[in-house]
Formats: C-alpha cells, sequence, structure tokens
C-alpha cells in the first residue's frame, strides 16, 4: 500500500520511513492473523439480536409502533 503525505513526494516519504511496516501474517500455532482475532473478538462484544424485554414491547403494541415511526422519521 503507498503511503501519502502532503507535499512530500513518494521518493522523500521512502527515505524518511527507515521502519517496515508490519505484515499482518498467520500465526504458527492457530493459523489466524491479528485481523482474523479481532474480528471474533468484535463479533465475540455484537449483540445477539432483537429480544423483547416485556410482552409490552411487542412491535405489534400500537405505543411501540408509534414511536418506532416517530423515530424513523426523525432520522
Amino acid at each position: 500500500m503507498e503511503e501519502i503525505a502532503a507535499g512530500v513526494d513518494p521518493e522523500t516519504l521512502e527515505l524518511c520511513d527507515l521502519r517496515p511496516d508490519p505484515k499482518d501474517g498467520p500465526e504458527p500455532g492457530t493459523g489466524l492473523r491479528g485481523i482474523d482475532n479481532f474480528e471474533a473478538f468484535m463479533n465475540f462484544l455484537a449483540p445477539t439480536g432483537k429480544e423483547l424485554l416485556c410482552p409490552e414491547a411487542s412491535p405489534d403494541n400500537p405505543l411501540v409502533s408509534a414511536a418506532a415511526r416517530i423515530t424513523a422519521a426523525k432520522r
């Protein structure tokens, strides 16, 4: 991937960049890359599905559906 810096040509930027960019290779033990581990972690933190907290919160309830329409209209 090419790096970009305002007002600096690519040749000068390459001369100033003394450290090589890290490569995200697979770990020997798992075969997974760091980004794969991060994705698994984010999926672990993700909310599970929409569950009703109580029967009154059903989308069939006219008050709940009216609130949903108002909220959607404000977006």
